[in-house]
């Protein structure tokens, strides 16, 4: 990846402290006096800014999926401990029907 990429991913990474709602409905205005038709300009501008938040759900799930929940499955230093229902609905003083509708 070239250095130029880079920059740019970093410039839209501080987009949020760049980019303040009054700036953004200036460019809001500007964007709906340069169409002709405005009903067809916000149409427009929201589908692109559905297409960025997409975008951007899709790189965090990304970063997620590669780089956090990878680290967060570490193999158990310790057997697991299994229960039967009885031995739960004694331990929280319910009665085993509700132990049941706690399983998923």
């Amino acid at each position: 990846m070239e250095r130029v990429d880079l920059k740019q991913i970093e410039e839209l990474l501080n987009l949020p402290k760049n980019l303040s709602i009054p700036l953004f409905d200036r460019f809001i205005t500007e964007f709906l006096n340069s169409k002709v038709d405005r009903k067809v300009a916000i149409e427009e501008l929201d589908r692109i800014l559905a297409f960025l938040q997409n975008h951007a759900l899709t790189l965090s799930l990304h970063l997620k999926q590669k780089y956090l929940l990878n680290q967060a499955h570490r193999p158990l230093t310790e057997d697991a401990a299994y229960f039967t229902k009885q031995e739960l609905a004694n331990k929280y003083r319910v009665s085993i029907r509700t132990v049941t509708n706690w399983i998923i």
